[in-house]
């Protein structure tokens, strides 16, 4: 179908091009007056999502782009779609995918042909995402339903989508059934962070929103069943966060908007949340480590109070066949951030995580190196030499500097003022080479 322009085009020509009905509504500013000639209002009260026209032509024909949009509305505004748009969705979804071909003429007078996509990627990106942020659970019901996820998706991500359905869990720690029925619950669960007994923060990013519904779609491809018959999902935070990776990667989800939009997403930090999610729900978070606190949780504290979060989700929609979630993992993990946010304030009034930086430790090697250039002779100090000759050095000072901030955490004492943290660092450097 041809759009066509014209100067004297009526208002009531004008919005019978408009895809739904609560959109084509318009008001009259000499007369004061509203206009609506396809029953906007009453859709809008009857909270209901309808074409204007024939969807057949305003979804496929005009813009495929639209069986999105109507999900998203849907989802924005908690409509229901009206069943003619459902129908069309269900038959007619794979028009998104479609291409094609358009002549055109290069800057050398040479024609040419390019292929072009009905709908672009990023704009079925920014589709998605404003309907998933603004209600997760009616959008991924919506795509499900409408099996569009068929189209958006690659066909192995579509295949996890419906194994997910399949894919069992053990009834004692998940009564509530698949790796399906546990996402989705996850999703629902996100309002559960308001005024929760362990004052988590409630606000939640589109980043931990995606991360919540992915966490565990790798448990589909890493199921095994074990000799006593019980259910192993090894390695299944690192292949979910694998899956996550490409399902962003193929929906373009990082492209449609600038970066401090609340809408941007961040590929590195929803796989950075998945690989993670079970830390702090461990058994052993009574026994882990300072220097893990600090890596985890504290080095970039939006992102580990994200990891809280989705700990705190995962733990609220995993139904125990008896007894209640447990969030004893968490709770132990709380606590040993603040005792290492103590640690840090003892040792660091500057507020930051390393109390010695790489600079200042490649300056403590080089002086160490000139008072005992013996070292050098040594083979397995090369990367010592490189250092003495100002070259390369930063697999060792890294190394130093991850132990230099272990004793810090465990002696913040010896690291309050600046003399005592020179000297304290002087001596973990001088034992490590010298070992």
């Amino acid at each position: 179908v041809k759009i066509k322009t014209h100067q004297n085009l009526t208002i009531k020509e004008d919005l019978s091009r408009r895809e739904f009905t609560i959109n084509a509504m318009a008001i009259d500013l000499i007369n004061h007056q509203l206009i609506d000639h396809f029953g906007g209002i009453k859709d809008l009260k009857q909270k209901v999502i309808k074409c204007v026209g024939d969807p057949h032509t305003r979804l496929v024909l005009e813009d495929p782009t639209r069986m999105l949009r109507a999900l998203r509305f849907a989802s924005k505004y908690n409509f229901r779609v009206d069943s003619k748009i459902i129908d069309i969705i269900k038959k007619h979804h794979n028009e998104i995918n479609k291409t094609f071909t358009q002549k055109y003429t290069d800057k050398h007078g040479q024609p040419k042909t390019r292929t072009i996509e009905r709908v672009s990627r990023e704009i079925l990106a920014l589709e998605f995402l404003k309907g998933f942020d603004a209600n997760p659970v009616m959008m991924i019901e919506l795509l499900d339903s409408t099996n569009l996820y068929q189209t958006i998706l690659p066909a192995e991500m579509v295949q996890i989508w419906e194994q997910a359905k399949k894919t069992p869990q053990p009834k004692n720690y998940h009564s509530e059934g698949s790796v399906w029925n546990h996402s989705m619950l996850a999703l629902k669960n996100i309002a559960k962070l308001k005024n929760n007994s362990l004052s988590i923060p409630e606000h939640t990013s589109i980043n931990l929103k995606l991360a919540a519904f992915l966490h565990d779609f790798g448990k589909v491809t890493t199921i095994k069943t074990d000799a006593t018959k019980k259910y192993t999902y090894y390695n299944h935070p690192d292949e979910s966060a694998q899956i996550a990776q490409k399902f962003i990667k193929h929906l373009k989800l990082f492209s449609p908007v600038a970066k401090d939009d609340p809408l941007s997403v961040s590929s590195k930090k929803v796989t950075f949340l998945i690989k993670h999610h079970m830390l702090p729900s461990a058994s052993y978070a009574k026994e882990m480590k300072d220097k893990t606190i600090v890596k985890y949780f504290l080095q970039d504290p939006a992102l580990g109070q994200e990891l809280l979060q989705l700990a705190f989700i995962d733990a609220s929609s995993s139904i125990k066949a008896s007894g209640r979630q447990d969030y004893t993992g968490i709770s132990r993990t709380l606590q040993k951030i603040q005792l290492a946010k103590a640690k840090l304030a003892l040792m660091n009034k500057k507020k930051v995580i390393y109390p010695v930086d790489g600079n200042k430790i490649k300056k403590l090697l080089v002086k160490f190196i000139k008072d005992n250039p013996s070292i050098l002779t040594k083979a397995e100090n090369h990367e010592l030499l490189n250092i003495a000759r100002n070259q390369s050095g930063g697999k060792i000072i890294g190394l130093l500097k991850e132990k230099i901030l272990e004793d810090a955490l465990e002696h913040p004492h010896l690291y309050s003022t600046t003399r005592k943290k020179n000297t304290r660092s002087k001596q973990i450097i001088s034992e490590y080479i010298e070992k």
